[in-house]
């Protein structure tokens, strides 16, 4: 009777752990999409920028490049306390506009 009941527990053990793996498995899956679709955002901005060479230098040689580079800096610095917040929106509109200034 107590193998019997050893035997029942283990295999509750065992669903269990397979369920969490596949929840972690989902999980993981979601989070490497998502930042995949983040590098296309850069390489595709990339692109925009490099058909547009005026609009290119209008960046790189103006006051513009600077609004840039300190908006990278401070999404930086200032994004890991936006994703503390619980916000799902704001936590992906700030991924968002971080992959879009790189």
């Amino acid at each position: 009777m107590d193998n019997q009941n050893s035997i029942f527990t283990r295999a509750q053990t065992y669903e269990t752990a397979a369920q969490r793996n596949e929840g972690l498995r989902t999980y993981m899956l979601r989070i490497y999409n998502l930042m995949g679709l983040g590098v296309a955002l850069t390489g595709v901005t990339a692109l925009f920028m490099a058909v547009n060479p005026q609009l290119m230098q209008t960046i790189a040689l103006g006051p513009m490049k600077w609004v840039l580079f300190i908006g990278v800096l401070g999404l930086g610095f200032i994004a890991p306390k936006i994703f503390m917040t619980g916000s799902k929106t704001a936590a992906h509109t700030c991924f968002w506009v971080y992959a879009g200034l790189w």
